[in-house]
């Protein structure tokens, strides 16, 4: 999993409208604690709002104890987060659930892809997922991979691995989706993806994404973003969100 190449200004576009973070576009800014620069993704109020975020913590940092009032998602990009269960290596998913606590450590350095204050209602959970160790299963279209993080109603959250020059069929995200790319790039008709690209699309949105030469692997959640008005009475048929 890749390391976003120093990719801004944060994304305040509503989240019922298209969003895009290209690799590269942003900058990596000093958070209000020592030693962790992030580069925010997608900011919603102040900073007690909606974040979506790379952090990177440099070698020997530790973050104070806290409490994540809204829930807290991580995917561990590069090197190891530690805290009160252990090292989290690169690959590792968690979710801290709200009301959880810790105090994250990086002895040796670490870049993380961080979610805060976004569970579903209902969904207090906690979660660890240790992706390096998890297998792979078969996708719903050809030569495509899916790893099933977490699911909760109609929201999955799976890393998604697609063959090189697979795909180009119209592919609807009926409760909207987040995609991150970690490795390999994708297409479509809007543009190119490079490894540590962000994007939101809408509940409603579609696409035609096709994997590039290498492939692409990624981050996919699905089914947690609402439709804009616009599109509830749509009734253009096409595919389904699938790996």
């Amino acid at each position: 999993m890749n390391e976003p190449a120093s990719p801004s200004i944060p994304v305040r576009i509503p989240a019922t409208e298209r969003a895009v973070v290209a690799s590269g576009s942003a900058r990596w800014a000093q958070s209000p604690a020592p030693g962790i620069e992030r580069m925010v993704l997608d900011l919603a109020g102040n900073e007690k709002g909606r974040l979506t975020a790379f952090m990177r913590f440099a070698p020997g940092t530790c973050y104070p104890e806290h409490e994540h009032a809204g829930g807290e998602e991580i995917l561990v990009l590069a090197g190891a987060l530690v805290d009160e269960r252990g090292p989290h290596r690169a690959g590792t998913y968690l979710r801290n659930g709200p009301g959880s606590r810790h105090s994250p450590a990086a002895p040796s350095g670490c870049t993380v892809f961080i979610k805060l204050r976004q569970f579903a209602a209902g969904d207090v959970g906690s979660r660890l997922v240790d992706a390096t160790r998890m297998r792979w299963s078969r996708g719903r279209i050809a030569q495509a991979s899916v790893m099933p993080l977490h699911a909760w109603g109609t929201e999955l959250t799976r890393l998604v691995h697609w063959r090189a020059g697979i795909g180009g069929a119209p592919v609807q995200h009926p409760g909207g989706a987040e995609i991150l790319v970690l490795d390999g790039d994708f297409t479509d008709e809007h543009g190119h993806y490079a490894p540590g690209t962000w994007m939101r699309l809408p509940g409603g949105c579609w696409h035609r994404p096709r994997a590039g030469r290498r492939g692409v692997l990624a981050w996919v959640k699905t089914g947690h973003l609402p439709a804009p008005a616009s599109e509830l009475d749509k009734t253009e048929r096409v595919a389904e969100a699938t790996a």
